[in-house]
């Protein structure tokens, strides 16, 4: 299906969110009025072959789930056919500040890293991305369409620091404090949560963890991060808080770690928390996740993670906030929106019940971005477009 658009002496014709120029027009002239274009009615229009839909970060754990979280939300009706990318920018183009790596001074296409994937050989539809060297590569890619004549659409999620106009869609947290006019705030992070992947291993899991003491309690474990400290001491005085609360309440736990706990504090945890009623992941797969959020009762999650709490929050249980030293006034407005969303709280040291509906910020995302696509053509609701 085409859907022809008439600006002035030039007549541009779209299939398939791809920008068509016939032969005989000005490519500069074109060019020049690309975000006029997109003020006019820019419509990506669907054949019945998919988009075809990057998510792409510099793979590191939890900005490949943010962004591959929106890319399958976006792909839910089977329209979208989504592609996890890892790239990284090598030397010293990987350390300019954010506004270089977006202008057009630099090529970051030409400074990947030797063990990033491909991202040449074919042309996406969308590239959802998070992380800075991700940003820099979809600009990159975008504008290199441009000059061949096609359209990419691209999501950036996170505060880029780096104008928003760059980008179609900017989807950072509310926290961030980050508004414009092509800007979606969430509370919290996107993440790749879903109710489907909950139930999904909660019945991987259920048999493992069915000797466990009731209620159960999955323990979520950050470390170190530009905010939060995650050392010994804390280690130790967390170790002994969830101890306490063991032999008051009887409750089993299930605990994980990331990669940030570090080899020292997540030993001293070991040591202070193994024993009866307690199952500490070793780190081999199958991951247990989502198993753990399944099946748990009662959420604890270290303060440090924004990713780890809005992933919990999916669940619709009640989330207690471990806090560790450090801070900063952006976390407390995160914390102070989840407390009176009715979703988290500091740990008081009692095991206390609470309900609220369960975060879906990557759905309602999607939702409004497909509207913008016209991939859900029956409604009016739009995105808005980015500022010039």
């Amino acid at each position: 299906m085409k859907v022809a658009v008439l600006v002035g002496p030039i007549k541009v014709i779209f299939l398939r969110g791809i920008l068509s120029i016939p032969p005989h027009a000005g490519k500069g002239k074109i060019f020049a009025r690309e975000r006029r274009l997109k003020r006019v009615d820019l419509r990506l229009e669907m054949t019945k072959k998919p988009l075809k839909c990057w998510a792409l970060s510099d793979g590191r754990q939890g900005m490949a789930h943010q962004a591959l979280g929106l890319a399958q939300a976006l792909g839910v009706n089977g329209d979208v056919q989504v592609t996890a990318k890892a790239a990284s920018l090598a030397g010293w183009v990987g350390r300019l500040p954010e506004a270089l790596l977006v202008s057009r001074a630099i090529n970051p296409l030409a400074h990947l890293t030797p063990q990033s994937d491909e991202l040449s050989a074919e042309r996406p539809d969308i590239i959802v991305g998070c992380g800075r060297h991700a940003m820099a590569l979809s600009v990159a890619i975008k504008r290199k369409a441009n000059r061949d004549g096609h359209e990419v659409f691209i999501i950036q999620t996170q505060d880029p620091r780096a104008a928003a106009k760059h980008f179609d869609v900017v989807v950072p947290p509310a926290h961030d404090d980050l508004i414009g006019p092509n800007v979606i705030p969430t509370l919290g992070a996107v993440n790749h949560a879903t109710t489907e992947k909950l139930h999904t291993g909660a019945d991987t899991f259920a048999a493992k963890f069915k000797a466990l003491p009731r209620p159960l309690v999955a323990v979520l474990i950050g470390g170190t991060s530009h905010a939060y400290t995650l050392d010994a001491d804390a280690c130790a005085n967390m170790a002994r808080t969830l101890k306490a609360l063991q032999q008051e309440t009887g409750c089993g736990f299930v605990v994980t770690m990331s990669r940030r706990t570090g080899t020292e504090n997540e030993k001293v945890l070991r040591e202070a928390l193994t024993g009866d009623g307690t199952w500490i992941w070793d780190g081999k797969d199958p991951n247990p996740y989502f198993g753990m959020l399944g099946l748990a009762d009662h959420i604890f999650v270290t303060t440090d993670s924004t990713n780890m709490i809005t992933e919990a929050a999916a669940t619709g249980k009640p989330i207690h906030v471990l806090n560790l030293p450090g801070g900063n006034a952006k976390f407390r407005r995160f914390m102070q929106s989840l407390r009176a969303r009715g979703i988290a709280r500091p740990f008081g040291g009692t095991l206390k019940s609470w309900a609220y509906e369960p975060l879906a910020e990557a759905s309602r995302v999607a939702a409004l971005i497909r509207r913008k696509l016209e991939l859900d053509p029956s409604s009016s609701e739009e995105v808005p477009e980015a500022a010039e």
